[in-house]
């Protein structure tokens, strides 16, 4: 799982690269290229670093830190972003709470980029996929939803219990997929104090969404 979550950073990296061969004649666009590959190189620096946190699956102990859940999106826009452009797909910003969250932010932007990777392959080329962040009381706790959306075939009901689960292989519009990122994600969300669910239609896509508490308390 580690090495397919260093792979979209390093080919985000890879394309802002490419990118910047090609705008020697436009300044403005050189910089902007340049500062996308040098926040993936960050962001590949800190999955090596989760990386040397664990001998296993790169998910070890949280490093939490107040992060501001714009950032944390636009993090997860700028790693995903070959993907959607090769789609020609819009992501749209919704609603975005303001306010420094305290969590983990490459473990939380693991998540967003997870989510965002499924609703690419999922979605239509040309389609439009809505992220947002947003507040919320949950059983009386103030907590921030981040919820990704799209208009791909959505999650059959039978599906939804389980497609959080290791190892779960679900089939939709003739694509598969291992489920092993939504189970790492559930288990990063959860480490948080936070959980993860699907909101689905059946039939015009789906919505994944994820909670951090606001009044999050780390283990002793």
């Amino acid at each position: 799982m580690i090495a397919h979550d260093m792979r979209t950073p390093l080919s985000a990296l890879m394309f802002s690269l490419k990118n910047a061969r090609s705008l020697s004649g436009d300044p403005a666009a050189l910089q902007r290229a340049l500062d996308v590959a040098e926040r993936n190189t960050a962001a590949l620096a800190s999955i090596v670093e989760a990386l040397l946190d664990t001998s296993t699956d790169g998910r070890g102990q949280l490093s939490l830190a107040e992060c501001r859940p714009a950032d944390l999106i636009a993090s997860a826009m700028d790693q995903i972003a070959p993907q959607s452009e090769q789609k020609r797909q819009t992501i749209t910003i919704g609603e975005t709470f303001s306010q420094p969250i305290l969590a983990d932010p490459t473990r939380i932007t693991r998540v967003l980029v997870n989510l965002l990777s499924n609703a690419i392959r999922f979605s239509a080329d040309g389609g439009e996929i809505i992220i947002q962040a947003v507040m919320r009381l949950n059983d009386g706790h103030p907590c921030v939803v981040f919820s990704v959306s799209d208009h791909g075939p959505g999650v059959s009901p039978e599906d939804i219990t389980k497609i959080f689960g290791e190892g779960v292989s679900i089939a939709k519009g003739g694509k598969y997929s291992s489920g092993l990122g939504l189970a790492v994600c559930k288990e990063l969300v959860e480490v948080h104090g936070g959980r993860i669910w699907v909101e689905t239609d059946r039939t015009d896509g789906a919505t994944f969404s994820f909670s951090i508490p606001l009044d999050y308390e780390a283990e002793e």
